[in-house]
C-alpha cells in the first residue's frame, strides 16, 4: 500500500479529482473518435457523466467536512471541538469528556459512508453501461454482473488471460506447492475480469455486513494485493484501495469503449436507465 495508506481527507480529494480528469479525457476522446458529443443522450456519455458526478459529489461532502473543521478552529479557538460537533450536527450522543476522542470516530463514519456509497453507485453505473452497449450491439444481455462483464469483455475482444507469477515466486511454488494459496502466489497481476470483479466484491460485501461470501479472489492491482477470502471480512476496501480500483476500472472502461465494435457505434446508444438527475446541465 502506498505511503498514503492512512489517507488524509485533502489528499483523498486530490486523488478523486484525478479520477474525474481521467474520465473527462475518455469523454473527449469519444467525441473525436465516435463523433458522439459529451452532452448528448448517448448511454456512454451519460454513464461517464454520472461517474464524474458521483465522484464529484463525494469530493464536495469531504471538502465540506474539511472546511467546517477549519472554520470551527478559526472562530472558536481552544473551544473548537464541541462547536465543530455542533456544526456537523451529529445525532450521536457524545459526553463532554469524550468530545476529543469522538471527533475522529464520527469523521471516519462519515467518510466511510461516502466510500461505501461511491463504490455501490459506480458499480451499478458500469453494469448498466455494459447492458446498454450489449443491447446496442444486438448481443444477449445475461443476468448478473459476472456474466454481463464477461460477455462485454468477450464482445470487446479484451483478454483476461492470467499472467504467471514472478520467476522467483514460481521457483518457491515449485518447491513448496502448499504455498499456492499464500502470499507467494499473489504476484499475479489482475486481469480486466479481475478488476471488474474486485469492485463487485467490494459492493457485494455490503449485503453481508462486510463479509465476502463467494469463492476466494486474490490478485494485484497497481502493485497492491487484493484478497477476498470466502466467509471472511473484506480487509482491502480502504480509501487507497478504492481509489486504485476505480482507476483500474476506468482503464477497463476505456478499453471497452474504444474496442472496434463499440467504437464503430456512431449513433447514440439508448440509455435504458438514465434519470435526469444524473445529467450535467449545459453551461
Amino acid at each position: 500500500m502506498e505511503a498514503w495508506q492512512e489517507m488524509d481527507n485533502t489528499r483523498l480529494v486530490d486523488a478523486l479529482h484525478e479520477l474525474i480528469k481521467d474520465i473527462e479525457k475518455i469523454k473527449l476522446r469519444i467525441e473525436v473518435e465516435s463523433k458522439v458529443l459529451s452532452k448528448s443522450k448517448d448511454a456512454r456519455q451519460i454513464a461517464l457523466n454520472g461517474l464524474q458526478i458521483d465522484i464529484s459529489v463525494c469530493c464536495n461532502w469531504i471538502n465540506t467536512l474539511i472546511n467546517l473543521n477549519r472554520l470551527s478552529k478559526t472562530q472558536y479557538g481552544d473551544n473548537w471541538k464541541p462547536e465543530y460537533l455542533n456544526m456537523i450536527e451529529t445525532a450521536l450522543r457524545v459526553d463532554e469528556s469524550e468530545v476529543s476522542s469522538a471527533i475522529p470516530v464520527i469523521e471516519k463514519h462519515m467518510i466511510d459512508y461516502l466510500r461505501n456509497t461511491l463504490t455501490t453507485k459506480l458499480h451499478f453505473k458500469i453494469e448498466n453501461l455494459f447492458k446498454n452497449i450489449l443491447k446496442a450491439l444486438d448481443c444477449p444481455v445475461p443476468y448478473g454482473f459476472s456474466k454481463i462483464s464477461a460477455q462485454m469483455l468477450c464482445v470487446a475482444e479484451i483478454s483476461s488471460k492470467e499472467e504467471k507469477v514472478t520467476p522467483e515466486n514460481e521457483d518457491m511454488l515449485a518447491a513448496f506447492p502448499g504455498l499456492r494459496n499464500t502470499r507467494y502466489a499473489r504476484a499475479r497481476k489482475a486481469t480486466p475480469k479481475d478488476i471488474l470483479k474486485v469492485l463487485a466484491c467490494m459492493r457485494n460485501s455490503l449485503h453481508t455486513n462486510g463479509m465476502h461470501t463467494e469463492n476466494d479472489l486474490i490478485c494485484s492491482i497497481d502493485g497492491d494485493d487484493f484478497e477476498f477470502h470466502k466467509n471472511k471480512p473484506v480487509s482491502c476496501a480502504s480509501w487507497p484501495h478504492i481509489v486504485k480500483v476505480i482507476r483500474a476500472n476506468i482503464t477497463v472502461l476505456e478499453s471497452v469503449l474504444f474496442s472496434t465494435r463499440v467504437l464503430n457505434l456512431r449513433e447514440e446508444i439508448k440509455d435504458m436507465f438514465a434519470e435526469s438527475m444524473y445529467r450535467i446541465p449545459p453551461k
